[in-house]
């Protein structure tokens, strides 16, 4: 073990190393790191079916897309928006107000996607997990240097992609070591998530009891 040199990560093992965000990326990529259109795609761009545009709303602290609610632009709308496009395995999270630290992970049968400018994204390359990317960026580790950053602004809180490029993160250096740490986050959250949906039906069903007893 050794000490990462960062208050907030402590110690991490011999064979890792520190890497800044801008490190993963995909230099494949023409826009591996940015966020959304930054206005250009408004509300009367939104239509019935087609593109999803996923806004802050749309994101959960670390699990899936939220579908309810969400709108969609055209392919047109999203051609001319080629920057903040999205795609299977992109990184998102939410970098504005109250909602800093909330992130997601574009899913294989969502094959194209767009956003807005309240959230970031980054596409990971070939020699780095996107799924443990994307813990990371959810934990505390990340969190508290994304609120550090927040908190520095005379507005409302929030920090911009030039900091996030910046944030550092553990990383185990082989591939495999980082895609198992992910698949075992994968089960313990599945896990996580069953014990929460009985702990929401067990409180529905008391209240539903509780109805009746009021009744009776």
């Amino acid at each position: 073990m050794k000490d990462s040199g960062i208050p907030w990560i402590g110690m991490i093992p011999s064979d890792w190393i520190i890497l800044p965000i801008k490190r993963v990326k995909d230099k494949t990529h023409p826009y591996p790191i940015g966020d959304g259109d930054h206005g250009s795609i408004k509300p009367e761009d939104y239509i019935d079916e087609g593109i999803p545009y996923i806004r802050v709303q749309n994101m959960s602290w670390g699990g899936p897309i939220i579908m309810e609610n969400i709108a969609y632009i055209s392919e047109k709308v999203n051609e001319l928006n080629k920057k903040s496009e999205l795609h299977p395995n992109d990184i998102l999270v939410a970098k504005t107000g109250a909602t800093i630290g909330k992130t997601c992970i574009i899913p294989a049968n969502m094959p194209k996607a767009n956003t807005t400018s309240s959230v970031g994204k980054v596409t990971v390359g070939k020699d780095f997990s996107s799924k443990y990317i994307f813990y990371l960026l959810g934990s505390e580790v990340c969190i508290r240097q994304m609120w550090l950053k927040a908190g520095q602004k005379s507005a409302q809180p929030g920090f911009n992609i030039d900091e996030l490029v910046d944030f550092k993160i553990p990383i185990p250096q082989d591939l495999p070591t980082q895609q198992r740490f992910a698949d075992f986050l994968d089960r313990k959250c599945a896990d996580i998530d069953k014990l929460a949906a009985l702990q929401e039906t067990i409180i529905a069903e008391l209240k539903r009891y509780k109805q009746s007893v009021n009744t009776e």
